[in-house]
């Protein structure tokens, strides 16, 4: 496996992750918040699991993600994360707060400053609050990069097998221990999702390289460790929204997302793999980022007007239509020309900073994780 393999089958994966969580917004969380005044009494049951989605997609980051970082530089890495991230996001979060200027009303008053700062993608490292909620997964997506680019730079990916071991102990430990005067390790350490990133990571290892006893070991300590976290999340919704969640339904979910990579990881899905999951894929991020507010705001608007499961197509088919738009008119026209622009950039400071370019360039990956 010395080139980057696409695995077909994650890109359904991410697909599903997201409609779970398209429906937990539309059909609980929307109306539980009071941030819809349409209530959808019949899918709540199941749709409040929903927000697994998100769990979900960091298991598919850590697969990813390490997936994307072999054989490549600090830089090629590095420029390949803010072309994923940031053209979809830019025309997303720009979408969004036009529509909710317009149609928000006070509920979701926007203002330019918030929105000029949230372009960024960093907002939440200033304190500013998210254009549209939902943004708050990005903030440990971008984290978890941050922590392979170190590697790629100081040429330690090669050690990853023992450093995603150190950050599931630390994870563990901080759990155990007073959080309160901590809270910049947590922050760090992102001890309530890390479990999900190292286990998608393991994955992948296993993927390239084979199992053993350390990964197994890897796995199950991040499988445990999803359990005690997510029971202190459910702990908090169920004060939150007065209804239970059941532990158990959220541990067979878990535990169904584990067996299903470890089916890919160990090459026992190939035959339900296909090429034409990678456009499911490819939708999946603007289907994310642009359909909790605008979708509320709409619904605020049109449930009067329209019957409520009538009008719960339509939004999820105007959803769909406005990610196919943004991935066709904007990632597959803009994203080349992105990624031109960001290497002559690059390139510019490498030539002007020597030190630059000795820590961007050159590759440990594959030296010292074969298959």
């Amino acid at each position: 496996m010395e080139k980057t393999k696409r695995f077909y089958e994650i890109d359904l994966l991410r697909f599903f992750a997201a409609l779970a969580v398209l429906f937990y917004h539309y059909t609980f969380l929307g109306y539980s918040a009071g941030d819809m005044e349409v209530h959808y009494t019949s899918f709540a049951p199941v749709s409040k699991y929903g927000f697994l989605g998100v769990n979900l997609f960091f298991i598919i980051s850590g697969f990813v993600i390490l997936n994307s970082a072999r054989n490549k530089s600090a830089k090629n890495f590095l420029i390949s994360r803010i072309v994923r991230l940031y053209p979809v996001f830019w025309v997303s979060c720009s979408l969004t707060f036009l529509v909710l200027l317009i149609i928000g009303g006070a509920r979701f008053g926007q203002n330019i400053k918030v929105y000029l700062i949230n372009m960024t993608m960093l907002n939440k490292f200033v304190g500013v609050r998210p254009i549209d909620s939902v943004y708050w997964s990005l903030f440990y997506e971008i984290r978890f990069y941050f922590f392979i680019f170190l590697l790629l730079v100081f040429r330690k990916l090669h050690r990853i097998k023992i450093l995603l071991g150190l950050w599931l102990a630390a994870s563990y430990l901080f759990y155990a221990v007073e959080q309160n005067n901590l809270k910049y390790v947590g922050y760090f350490l992102m001890y309530n999702y890390s479990a999900y990133f190292v286990a998608g990571a393991v994955f992948f290892m296993i993927a390239s390289e084979g199992i053993d006893f350390y990964k197994v070991f890897l796995l199950f300590a991040s499988y445990l460790f999803s359990i005690f976290t997510v029971k202190e999340y459910l702990e908090y919704l169920t004060t939150r929204f007065s209804t239970h969640f059941s532990l158990f339904t959220v541990a067979e979910c878990i535990t169904i997302f584990f067996l299903v990579f470890y089916l890919i990881a160990s090459n026992r899905t190939e035959t339900i793999s296909s090429r034409k999951f990678a456009v499911m894929g490819l939708l999946t991020y603007p289907i994310y980022l642009l359909h909790q507010n605008i979708g509320f705001a709409l619904f605020n608007i049109l449930h009067t007007l329209l019957n409520k499961y009538l009008l719960l197509i339509l939004m999820i088919l105007l959803v769909f239509l406005l990610s196919s738009l943004v991935h066709s008119k904007v990632e597959k026209v803009y994203s080349g020309r992105f990624r031109k622009a960001l290497e002559g950039f690059f390139g510019y400071i490498e030539n002007r900073i020597p030190m630059i370019k000795k820590m961007f360039s050159g590759t440990d990956y594959g030296r010292d994780i074969k298959a």
